[in-house]
């Protein structure tokens, strides 16, 4: 399951990693549409190290020195699924360079 970014700019920040994960047929909620029932029955990518889905897991995290970071974790909730958090402070399209 892919949890959509909360942030105001993240939407369009994060647009094409979301369209991505949509293509390979990923359910894609926005963070407040998410339950705990939801994160143990699936593996998570959540858009935005301040997504409120981070907050309330494991009280966030803080913003790392590289423009992209990627960590993935067992998920807390099901250890057979993982947990994995995509932050980027401005991503260009290689296209567009």
């Amino acid at each position: 399951m892919l949890i959509l970014s909360d942030e105001a700019d993240g939407v369009a920040r994060y647009a094409d990693a979301a369209e991505f994960f949509r293509q390979r047929h990923c359910s894609a909620k926005n963070p407040n549409d998410v339950g705990n029932e939801d994160l143990k029955k699936s593996s998570v990518v959540v858009l935005g190290y301040d997504n409120a889905v981070l907050k309330r897991l494991i009280g966030g995290m803080e913003q790392p020195p590289p423009d992209l970071s990627v960590q993935v974790k067992r998920n807390l909730l099901n250890q057979a699924n993982v947990f994995g958090a995509v932050n980027a402070r401005a991503l260009r399209r290689s296209r567009d360079r």
